[in-house]
């Protein structure tokens, strides 16, 4: 986890090994519903045909790979003395502020794939939110920004 700090706010990003575990799912789906599909298919059909679904399937692969690195590369969040600021997306950028105001309470989770990756996901309880959650996923030392937050709803 990436972390800047100075006196009016901290900056921090999910740890690189989020993108390793998007990428292992991405890697589970090709070998769970991909290859079995291309192994069907080539029973069954022309090798030109075959051909060009796997030239196909390769290219998707390859930008789903490079849209998994830009994603992860543009989630950054923000403390400040407000409240949280958060933004990410690679082709649809999403932003937001969440006030420390509207915060309930702070609780940290073993985040997906946690033992395999060594990162953990930080829950912002939310007070009277249509979303009663914001989930912040990727941390690698969710106590940190857990105990800045704690410092401010106190």
């Amino acid at each position: 986890m990436r972390m800047t700090e100075d006196t009016a706010h901290m900056e921090f990003y999910p740890s690189p090994r989020l993108r390793m575990l998007y990428s292992l799912c991405l890697i589970i789906v090709v070998w769970g519903g991909v290859v079995p599909c291309m192994i069907v298919l080539s029973l069954i059909s022309p090798p030109e045909f075959v051909l060009a679904v796997a030239v196909a399937a390769m290219a998707i692969l390859i930008a789903v790979s490079q849209w998994i690195r830009a994603y992860v590369a543009s989630i950054r969040y923000v403390l400040d003395d407000e409240g949280l600021i958060f933004g990410s997306g690679v082709w649809l950028h999403r932003s937001g502020r969440i006030l420390f105001s509207d915060i309930q309470g702070v609780s940290i989770r073993p985040g997906t794939g946690s033992k395999l990756s060594g990162t953990f996901t930080l829950v912002l309880h939310l007070k009277g939110q249509k979303r009663s959650e914001f989930i912040i996923r990727g941390l690698t030392e969710p106590e940190r920004i857990r105990d800045a937050i704690a410092g401010y709803l106190s």
